[in-house]
This record gives C-alpha cells, structure tokens and sequence, in this order.
C-alpha cells in the first residue's frame, strides 16, 4: 500500500533571493566612485608624530591623521635610510623658518 505524500509550503521571514540581490546592490561600497571620490581619497595625510621605532629590518612610524585616527607607516630600514635625505630636509626647513 502505498502512504500519500503531503505537500505543503512553509511561510518564512527569510528573504527571497531577489529581495536580497536588491539589498546587496545598494551596499555604498559597490557604488561606482567619481573622480572626485577617487581624489579625495588619495589626498595627503597628515601625521603627528608619537612613535618612532627601529626593529630587525623595519622602521615604523606611527601617530594620528588629521581626522585623530591612529596610522603606522612601516619600511623596509635598509630602504629608509637609502631614501631620507636628511640634508635636503634640514636646508628646506631653514629656508621655511626664515620665511616665517
């Protein structure tokens, strides 16, 4: 003998997959940027400064943006000090403080 099956639908409060495509679309970082986002974002930060620290073959400098969220850059020593042209820094400072 064969049983009937019962066919029945259950009403749940999960989303469709069309309600949720519809909900991941409006996501803000899909959203295509202009090219004004895209130079806002890459404008300079500035740093203040309150860590410095030299470890193995890393230099880390650490501090807060302009917004007070903390940022750590990190190089290569090695490359660090390859870069850093502490004359050219100290003869542009002189000339900015006798402007001043």
């Amino acid at each position: 003998m064969n049983k009937s099956i019962i066919n029945h639908t259950f009403e749940t409060n999960e989303p469709t997959r069309e309600e949720l495509e519809k909900e991941f679309m409006k996501m803000p970082e899909l959203e295509e940027k202009t090219n004004e986002d895209v130079s806002q974002e890459n404008n300079h930060k500035r740093l203040n400064i309150h860590t410095f620290m030299a470890h193995e073959n890393e230099v880390a400098i650490a501090g807060t943006d302009e917004n007070g969220e903390e940022l750590t850059v990190w190089f290569d020593s090695y490359e660090f000090i390859e870069w850093i042209d502490k004359e050219h820094i100290k003869e542009k400072l002189t000339k900015y403080i006798k402007q001043i």
